[in-house]
């Protein structure tokens, strides 16, 4: 199969036009006949605020010989703004009033607003007032693209907008610091000559949103093209958008608790949504007080970054790192700070964060991004110079961007970290409102949601060529570390591998034994030849148990007591089973059989083949073996197995090493069939821990020596393909029939049995029957004081009875029970030994008449 193009990088390298169309295009303001631009006009300013007189700039005032009123020419007005300057924002702060107070930065506390008022006379042609005469429908209109904090506005004399929120004494109650202010005007509001713009303001001398706070942005036009030029309808619905994306994946992050990068993504969509929403007019409909829509914009913006560097680390490393850890800290404590203390002192932290904010994006971007994007096409330039492959670094590089999720992401990281240090450093040094990263979202949010969805669909099947380096790595600093260890970790290290070659060498005959004894029962040998291979089987069993318990308790110092009991009171039932004479093969068990299917089994010892072929002929699988693992990878590269047993002690090359060659090969031909062949580990080694290394190192799973049928079973039901089987007549439903009863668990009983009804069926016949006589037993025991060693052998037999049914409550009162019998403690048996038999016999009565 062909590799394809990950949609990500699709969405990803489309991002590059828009983008720049949107940033060369981005705000542009339609020019009417009517367009009047104020901030090319001279401004006054001063302190303090008179209804009366803004009511009479009408001019109807003294004027000067160009027709200016007179009173701006003299204090307490003095000119602010030049029209021969480029344009700048008109801000209180930057006036320098003498009574404007001395702030310290940062400081906590806002200050006493103050009252201020602005003039700006524009000139408008005859010409113009004509065309606005004759135009009955045209209707002119204002736009002030950001005015703060409370404000008022006149035009020659007459009120035609504000924003108060004051106290009948003044006071400012709330904010009304508002962006992108548009409204409609009456046409008699206007006239030929010198017109005059009045500006009442209300707010404290040193924030930055008390007056005009952008530079550029203030006109007078047709209002329709005003509305045309600002509407916000594609970004509300882009901010919907997202705060959809957002809620979905949080939804799929909290029922996927593994994969935490879905949670880090949706908090990180729903987050932008909500920023975006913020820096709309639309939002004041909603939250007039501009207080709050500031704070919650700041706070917003504060835990973008700290989220997209989660949702990265996630992705890469599924843990979060110290720096990551870091920046948490900081910017939480930012909003905190920001929603507790005063809006000048969010307005001034924000200068300060923006700095900051540019430190951790560089390490979001150059460490956690292209860090491990280079690192892991490094590795793979590395790994496949070792299999003498003619690649080359760049290439490596460009079939990461191709082919992963995070070179798929990298293109809209980038130019979204662009538009939002743009419009950042635009607001707060520049003074000019853009958004251009609220449309730079949208293609990284589908790129993100591609991403993801395209590493659920490929999670299980890739496997970088970087392993055999990874693991050769590995073992020369574990080399490294042994010669630096002390004596003591060098003789436990010494210890674990006699242990480990001792688990291989006395499990594999004993694979032989009980794997031969197994297929030769099947064949239906003479009853008395039946008997002695059943006790030959039995009896390995119980040694393989005893020896797994002297390895474990050598290597760990630990030993189960009860889990021990526990399986050799199952192992002692199952052979009550087989001593029953079920007179079926495992054949005849199974639900299915496959005889599409092909398999492969490699071992180096001749023995361990038959046995395997032997336990999967039931199957009725098409099977192959060989005796070392170069044939084996030969033989896979030739032929499309369904499934390969792989020994992993083997001479010249072992187990794991193969499979990291396998797992190596790329071949456009055969797509993704080296990354998806199901491998699994067959072998002695069947230590604590061991199944877990088997998968780190690329095996699929894990069968240990000597095999287990029910094990095996459920292998091969799990990865032999389901359009290859072909099902079998199903057998009687024990588990259908006991669904339900209290202290009964037939699920557990099953899967300890192979999923295989029949044995099932017999274990519970064999408790509803023997249980008189045991009961009896124990009775007779009882009265036996001298010799609790007899009541203790009658609890050992009904407790593994009653585990194997699936009781498992039952099975570890019996279990205590016998224990305490054991070490002759009569008072706890007197005390439970009762209720312990009334309710074993409650249970099988109920049975009893499930059965019937």
């Amino acid at each position: 199969m062909k590799k394809t193009v990950h949609p990500g990088l699709k969405i990803s390298i489309f991002v590059f036009l828009p983008s720049l169309v949107l940033f060369s295009c981005h705000r542009e303001e339609k020019r009417g006949l009517i367009y009047h631009d104020l901030t090319w006009q001279t401004a006054y300013a001063r302190e303090g605020f008179s209804l009366e007189e803004a009511e009479s700039f009408n001019g109807t005032a003294p004027q000067d010989s160009e027709g200016l009123d007179l009173r701006l020419d003299a204090p307490p007005y003095r000119l602010v703004w030049h029209p021969t300057d480029e344009p700048s924002a008109l801000i209180v702060r930057d006036l320098h009033f003498p009574s404007t107070p001395k702030r310290i930065f940062l400081s906590p506390f806002g200050e006493k607003p103050c009252e201020y008022t602005f003039v700006i006379p524009f000139y408008i042609a005859g010409e113009t007032i004509k065309f606005i005469q004759e135009n009955s429908s045209l209707t002119p209109g204002m736009y002030l693209s950001g005015i703060g904090d409370n404000w008022q506005i006149f035009l020659n004399g007459q009120e035609v907008q504000s924003a108060l929120s004051l106290k009948e004494d003044g006071k400012k109650i709330e904010g009304r610091a508002y962006r992108g202010v548009y409204f409609p005007m009456s046409q008699v509001f206007l006239k030929e000559g010198i017109n005059y713009f009045v500006y009442r303001i209300i707010g404290e001398p040193n924030a930055i949103d008390t007056g005009f706070f952008y530079s550029t942005g203030y006109y007078i036009d047709n209002y329709s093209d005003i509305k045309k030029t600002h509407n916000e309808t594609i970004i509300i619905v882009l901010s919907g958008i997202y705060l959809s994306i957002g809620i979905l994946y949080v939804l799929i992050g909290i029922s996927m608790r593994q994969d935490r990068y879905n949670t880090a993504y949706g908090a990180f969509s729903i987050i932008a949504g909500i920023f975006f929403l913020m820096r709309t007019n639309t939002v004041y409909q909603f939250i007039s007080n501009s207080d709050i829509t500031y704070k919650l914009e700041y706070s917003s913006l504060y835990l973008l970054l700290p989220i997209i560097t989660t949702f990265f680390e996630e992705l890469n490393y599924r843990k979060i790192r110290l720096p990551t850890k870091i920046i948490w800290w900081v910017n939480s404590t930012a909003i905190i700070t920001t929603i507790l203390f005063s809006p000048m002192f969010g307005d001034e932290l924000m200068q300060v964060m923006l700095v900051v904010s540019g430190i951790e994006c560089l390490y979001t971007l150059f460490y956690t991004v292209l860090y491990e994007f280079f690192r892991t096409a490094v590795r793979e330039w590395r790994c496949s110079r070792r299999q003498k492959k003619n690649a080359s670094l760049f290439g490596s590089v460009g079939k990461n961007i191709i082919f992963t999720h995070l070179g798929n992401l990298m293109p809209a990281t980038f130019l979204l970290s662009f538009a939002v240090f743009y419009d950042g450093i635009n607001a707060f040094y520049y003074h000019m409102y853009t958004s251009i990263s609220a449309y730079l979202y949208f293609f990284f949010s589908i790129g993100g949601t591609f991403v993801i969805i395209a590493r659920y669909h490929d999670a299980n099947q890739k496997v970088r060529n970087a392993n055999v380096v990874l693991e050769e790595t590995v073992r020369k600093r574990t080399a490294e570390l042994v010669k630096m260890t002390e004596e003591a970790q060098m003789q436990s290290r010494a210890k674990d591998e006699f242990l480990k070659r001792m688990s291989h060498e006395i499990r594999t005959p004993m694979n032989a034994i009980m794997g031969m004894a197994k297929l030769a029962i099947q064949k239906k040998p003479p009853e008395k030849i039946s008997e002695n291979l059943y006790c030959i089987e039995h009896e390995a069993t119980v040694l393989t148990g005893i020896v797994n318990d002297i390895i474990n308790f050598t290597r760990t110092g630990e030993y189960d007591k009860p889990d021990a009991l526990d399986n050799k009171a199952l192992v002692h039932t199952d052979s009550l089973l087989k001593y029953s004479k079920i007179e079926q093969d495992d054949t005849s068990l199974l639900p299915w059989a496959a005889p599409d299917a092909k398999v492969l089994i490699v071992d180096d010892v001749l023995t361990n083949l038959k046995v395997a072929e032997g336990f999967i002929a039931p199957f009725g699988v098409q099977t192959e073996t060989v005796e070392n693992a170069k044939d084996a990878i030969a033989l896979i590269q030739q032929n499309d197995y369904d499934m390969v047993f792989m020994d992993q002690m083997m001479p010249e090359m072992d187990g794991i090493e193969a499979v990291a060659i396998i797992r190596s090969f790329t071949d456009e031909n055969a797509g993704e069939k080296y990354k998806t062949l199901p491998i699994i580990a067959l072998t002695a080694n069947a230590m604590v821990g061991m199944r877990e290394m088997f998968i780190e190192n690329g095996f699929n799973e894990f069968l240990p020596k000597p095999i287990e049928f029910a094990k095996l079973s459920e292998i091969m039901e799990t990865w032999i393909p389901e359009e290859k089987k072909l099902m079998k007549k199903k057998a009687s439903d024990i588990k259908q029939k006991l669904q339900g009863i209290a202290g009964i668990n037939p699920r557990l009983a099953l899967s300890r049995l192979g999923g295989i009804d029949a044995i099932y069926q017999k274990s519970i016949s064999n408790l509803v029957e023997s249980f008189p006589e045991i009961k009896a037993a124990i009775e007779a025991a009882r009265q036996k004081t001298e010799n609790q060693g007899e009541l203790a052998e009658q609890l050992r037999v009904i407790k593994g009875l009653l585990g194997i049914a699936g009781a498992t409550s039952l099975n570890e009162r019996a279990l205590s029970l016998e224990m305490h019998a054991r070490e002759g403690d009569d008072e706890y048996c007197t005390k439970h030994l009762n209720s312990f038999i009334m309710d074993a016999e409650e249970l099988i009565k109920i049975i009893e008449k499930r059965l019937k």
